[in-house]
């Protein structure tokens, strides 16, 4: 499956977590049980901050963890901003399941707080890509896996022999984010199948798809809505719509931003901008570009302002944030539109409009085809293709029909890891 990420690597003795993430949609039950599968863990190696990949940390903490948390400097920065946004959200809705409750011993608990998000935060250790660093007589390694900010693939080599980690590899020759890097060589690798079934439509550019949705609502002044993760997706978005009004001016709408998230997402793109391609003076022009909701009078203007606009907000999969409030807002005018640019989950309302249903929508919905962050079939097996001596692949993160259908596409021996599954590498 696709979220909840979490990797248990027993080796010289040591229990190191390779990513420790929330499962969202279908498996969030999953959330309360797996503490029971993480006793005693030694340490944690951080691929990059996506909530499915570092969103349980702090659980993890609670629960008496208090070992090293391994990641790059940007990594830290972004788990951070998702972390404690995670911690107020959980707040929130468990306020609202225990508002009717009367019994204390009925009431639900919270994952974590924030409290414990300020726990984790000291135990990171930092590393940049491609310092080599020794932890316990193992060698490791993180190299830039594209995707978003300091995402990586990291590699261990005990000495008898290696095992590499892709995290989520990113695009080759995205328009923000590096090429991911291969490693030399590895004796195992455990590699990310998201997108393994298929290969990413290249018959429109992002700019292309957004440049026909603002040619509609320009004609019925009307808004589109288009929900968004915080991190990564948010920039890509308002960079494809920079250049899109830049270069055709008359097409510019006012893009409003409602996520606080994603605006300090955007602050790490200008203190980072060495790990992506855009120059830091490109950067400040991009997101002055955005008009950032900040207080809740703005909010009750743009409700009420006509026109044509576009308003971005998150969550990417309609599961919180703000933007199940727009849905629901815009969503009884049939001129306004939906414009759905990440993976949705199975179980998310995202998903549900994937499927062919409009929950709480009358108006026009359009599936992006140009936008993933991930590497599509194609892009996986070249990134793997670049590393030598490969013994076994071990297939993850990736819905049944990816990962099945990538298997049969691989040269090298390769099996698919399922949840719960433990692999004797001796």
């Amino acid at each position: 499956e696709v979220t909840g990420s979490k990797h248990l690597l027993e080796i010289k003795g040591k229990r190191i977590l390779v990513d420790c993430g929330l499962f969202q949609g279908n498996h969030q039950g999953d959330n309360l049980k797996a503490i029971d599968d993480l006793k005693d863990i030694d340490a944690v190696f951080l691929t990059h901050g996506h909530l499915d990949h570092s969103g349980y940390l702090p659980r993890l903490v609670k629960s008496g963890f208090h070992g090293p948390i391994f990641s790059t400097p940007a990594t830290k920065e972004v788990a951070k901003i998702i972390m404690l946004d995670n911690a107020r959200i959980q707040a929130y809705e468990t306020k609202k399941k225990n508002k009717d409750v009367v019994k204390e011993k009925d009431k639900v608990e919270a994952l974590y707080q924030e409290i414990h998000v300020q726990q984790t935060l000291p135990l990171f250790q930092t590393k940049n890509w491609n310092e080599a660093f020794k932890w316990q007589g193992l060698d490791c390694l993180f190299q830039n896996a594209g995707h978003i900010l300091g995402a990586s693939s990291l590699r261990i080599n005990c000495g008898e022999g290696s095992i590499v980690f892709s995290g989520d590899l990113g695009r080759f020759d995205d328009d923000i984010m590096f090429d991911p890097d291969s490693f030399d060589q590895a004796d195992y690798v455990v590699m990310e199948s998201t997108y393994g079934d298929r290969n990413h439509d290249r018959s429109l550019s992002p700019r292309e798809e957004l440049s026909t949705c603002v040619d509609r609502i320009k004609k019925k002044q009307s808004t589109l809505l288009i929900p968004a993760f915080s991190v990564a997706r948010s920039q890509n978005v308002i960079y494809h719509l920079f250049e899109l009004f830049k270069k055709e001016p008359s097409k510019k709408v006012p893009l409003f931003v409602d996520s606080k998230m994603t605006q300090q997402v955007c602050d790490l793109y200008e203190h980072f901008c060495d790990e992506h391609r855009l120059e830091k003076e490109f950067v400040k022009e991009m997101f002055s570009n955005c008009r950032f909701i900040e207080h809740e009078s703005q909010r009750e203007k743009l409700h009420t302002d006509a026109g044509a606009r576009i308003i971005l907000s998150a969550s990417g999969m309609l599961t919180g944030g703000r933007s199940p409030e727009y849905l629901s807002l815009l969503g009884k005018d049939q001129n306004n539109e939906l414009l759905l640019v990440g993976y949705q989950a199975e179980g998310t309302l995202g998903r549900e409009f994937v499927e062919g249903k409009k929950p709480y929508w009358q108006g026009e919905v359009t599936l992006a085809k140009s936008f993933s962050s991930h590497a599509d079939r194609g892009e996986l097996k070249k990134w793997l293709g670049r590393t030598q001596k490969i013994k076994k692949v071990l297939l993850v993160h990736g819905e049944e029909s990816a990962l099945k259908s990538l298997s049969k596409e691989l040269s090298y021996p390769n099996q698919i890891l399922e949840k719960g599954l433990t692999v004797d590498l001796n």
